[in-house]
């Protein structure tokens, strides 16, 4: 329903959707004018009937608006008050009709950070007919907490011509509410997903670990028949050991991690099971537990699985000589893991690392199965000890900086 007015002029009105003229009346016949007495009382009461189709076309459709069960409605006028308010607006914003009329839109229901940009956007669509983009936004309630709701905005013109603007809120609690229970939903399956595949891995991991645990013990076996190998098979079975120590810890710990001091206790009580040489481990104040890419793990276990070896077989203690042991030292530092793998003996002439020369099959292994990223190896000679240091860092590490690394 709408108007136009103006001042000596004809009018046009919406009367239910169809236009229709209406013609200015005053209170008594003007000065001239040529019309007879009963044309003029004729137009007078077309004019009232019309003023009376239009209130109730108004009556009929601000019923209408108020009768929507779940949309909310607020009319506003140019000053921004509140000139309509709907059942839906009091169920959905907690005022009261009888409290919001005639109050500002601002004081109501438009949080006190938006104030300022919906203020100027209502006077920029008055003044400039630059529309109000619909679209969600989080309003407020009389109690103050936040509401969501989807917002659209008409401009209809009054009977007397004058511009309101009508909001049309959509409630999206219950939106939100079941878009939240679906992530909550979406979590649970995926933490029971992530559970079921941590279980299977846990007894994939436990049978390999049980097999590579049975290939060791026959492998002993053909040792003690055949003394001959049993040097060689001796070296295997440490390493196959190794990695069956990885697939064990991975099946006790949460996720499947791999805690490295836990890792390199298991390789030391491997490596004194199958020597009487003695080994002294010491973990240093301060070293803590800490987590190992466990998709690198089994190329570390056989790193240190080969320095420990190499120590063993390379003990050379001197007589007299106070220090007549292995030993096998960790720390951290800033970030990183230093493991520290000294015995006594002498590395043979022109040994280079870098260059692989004098490396023999262990530490060539060790060399080879070194991980390229986050890893640093380094032997050397000190006075009549030998000493290897293993640097890990990140990425091998899963925590910690690294920053340390010599």
């Amino acid at each position: 329903m709408t108007a136009e007015l103006e001042p000596g002029r004809q009018s046009r009105w919406q009367v239910d959707g169809e236009a229709v003229p209406l013609p200015l009346m005053t209170t008594g016949p003007r000065n001239g004018d040529p019309r007879p007495p009963d044309e003029l009382e004729r137009l007078r009461a077309e004019n009232a009937r019309l003023r009376q189709s239009l209130h109730r076309s108004e009556r009929r459709f601000q019923e209408l608006l108020d009768q929507l069960p779940i949309i909310a409605v607020q009319g506003y006028d140019q000053s921004h008050r509140v000139i309509f308010w709907n059942r839906a607006s009091e169920q959905l914003y907690g005022f009261r009709r009888e409290e919001a009329l005639g109050r500002r839109l601002e004081e109501l229901i438009i949080p006190p950070e938006l104030r300022p940009q919906l203020s100027a956007a209502i006077d920029a669509w008055l003044q400039h007919g630059k529309p109000i983009p619909a679209g969600e936004l989080s309003l407020q309630r009389k109690d103050g907490s936040r509401v969501p709701v989807f917002s659209s905005h008409v401009m209809q013109r009054g009977i007397g011509g004058q511009p309101e603007l009508y909001c049309i809120d959509v409630d999206l609690s219950p939106l939100h509410t079941s878009m939240a229970e679906l992530q909550r939903t979406e979590e649970r399956r995926r933490i029971l997903l992530e559970q079921r595949k941590d279980s299977l891995m846990r007894e994939v991991h436990h049978r390999i670990k049980n097999h590579l645990q049975g290939m060791a013990g026959l492998l002993r076996q053909r040792g003690r028949a055949h003394p001959l190998l049993a040097g060689p098979l001796s070296e295997v079975v440490a390493q196959i050991e190794s990695i069956a120590v990885v697939y064990g810890l991975q099946t006790q710990m949460p996720c499947m991690q791999i805690r490295f001091n836990r890792m390199l206790d298991a390789i030391v009580r491997s490596a004194m099971n199958m020597s009487d040489i003695p080994l002294s481990v010491i973990h240093e104040a301060g070293s803590g537990e800490r987590e190992l890419d466990r998709e690198k793990a089994v190329a570390v276990a056989l790193v240190i699985n080969e320095l420990l070896t190499n120590a063993i077989k390379h003990f050379r203690p001197r007589r007299g000589a106070d220090d007549q042991e292995i030993g096998v030292i960790y720390r951290q530092q800033a970030g990183s893991i230093l493991l520290t793998v000294t015995n006594p003996g002498t590395l043979p002439a022109g040994f280079d690392l870098e260059a692989a020369r004098g490396l023999g099959t262990g530490l060539e292994l060790a060399a080879t199965m070194l991980p390229s990223e986050g890893a640093t190896l380094a032997i050397g000679q000190d006075g009549d000890r030998v000493v290897a240091e293993l640097w890990i860092r990140p990425p091998l590490l899963l925590d910690g900086d690294g920053s340390d690394r010599p």
